[in-house]
Parts: C-alpha cells; structure tokens; sequence
C-alpha cells in the first residue's frame, strides 16, 4: 500500500544480536553468538527464538525465562 519493501535477510551475527535485544534486552554472551553463527541447524534462528521465549520444554535450554520476564514487566510497567 505505501510501496514500502520489505529488506532481505540479515546475516547470522546480526539476527543474534537483534532477537536478544528484541526478547530480553540484552546483548547475546560471546559465547551464545558463537554457538549460534557457528550452528549447521537449518532451523536455528527458530530454536534460538523458542529457547529464548522458554517454549522448548527442556529446562536446561529455557533458561532465559526470568530475564524474558523481567524485560517484559520492566516494559509492561512505564
């Protein structure tokens, strides 16, 4: 309608370091990214995603839960 194109996709080090921010207003560890951009999965920015919103039902991988939530309530609460 406005004629406005989408962009394309953002490489692996860049999509990281958005969804942290975005989820739960951090800056990825160093050592999360390079797991991450050194992952072969096809389907790792939707694990990353589901591991960061805490939708994996593995504990030991939804371990971002408390800082999803406490990103979340801080935006919730202004």
């Amino acid at each position: 309608e406005l004629g406005i194109e989408p962009s394309g996709l953002c490489d692996d080090a860049t999509f990281v370091r958005r969804v942290t921010l975005d989820l739960i207003g951090t800056l990825p560890s160093p050592q999360m990214a390079r797991d991450f951009i050194d992952s072969k999965h096809p389907d790792k920015r939707q694990r990353l995603i589901d591991e960061l919103l805490g939708l994996t039902g593995d504990p030991a991988r939804d371990r971002y839960n408390d800082l999803y939530a406490a990103w979340w309530t801080l935006k919730w609460s202004d």
